[in-house]
């Protein structure tokens, strides 16, 4: 088995992920009040609480609830960023096992590129990250945000781009495998979504 488990990345992730939810609760105890909307109840009905992929695009779903509105925001978009990196890193694992099924050792270059370039990728920096939708609502002295971010298949690619060109042989052979092609048609979805959602 030449893939590696993403346990260990998603592992960087939570704990960079608790480090900033603590300082955020810490700021949250220390600030004053903000004031806010008035009591609503209800979720918002474009939270569906899981990630999702749609059009091409992997939506993360994050919900924060703080007396501090500012620190429940951050904390609602750590959740959904915290939700994007695990499904993109559990995302990567099946693509480096779909390329060891179809080549084997034959592309165990591109295989071990690939890996080292998710790791970088996913559990360093998160890129192409846009808040797509959010809802503040309040209950009692509580503030309850529901947010949706999106990560924009066209900069996960870019970023994989700029990290395997570094091994332009290996770089090469990746473009001409079915997980090149799985991501081309993730970005094609999308360029075809982006009309629909212009304002």
């Amino acid at each position: 088995m030449r893939y590696q488990s993403s346990l260990s990345i998603f592992r960087k992730v939570r704990l960079a992920t608790v480090g900033l939810t603590t300082a955020l609760l810490v700021a949250g105890c220390a600030g004053g009040g903000v004031n806010g909307p008035g009591p609503v109840a209800g979720m918002p009905p474009w939270f569906k609480g899981q990630v999702e992929v749609a059009d091409g695009v992997v939506q993360g779903f994050g919900t924060g609830r703080s007396t501090n509105m500012r620190v429940a925001r951050s904390i609602a978009r750590v959740d959904a960023t915290t939700e994007i990196a695990r499904f993109q890193t559990q995302r990567a694992e099946g693509r480096a096992r779909l390329l060891d099924d179809l080549a084997g050792t034959e592309y165990a270059d591109v295989i071990t590129v690939f890996e080292e370039a998710s790791k970088l990728i996913f559990a360093e920096e998160l890129v192409g990250i846009r808040q797509a939708d959010s809802e503040i609502l309040e209950d009692g002295d509580t503030y309850i945000v529901y947010v949706l971010l999106e990560q924009d298949p066209k900069a996960v690619a870019a970023a994989y781009e700029a990290r395997m060109q570094e091994q332009q042989a290996a770089y090469a052979r990746f473009r001409m495998t079915e997980v090149f092609e799985q991501m081309e048609e993730d970005i094609r979805r999308y360029e075809e979504r982006r009309p629909r959602n212009r304002r």
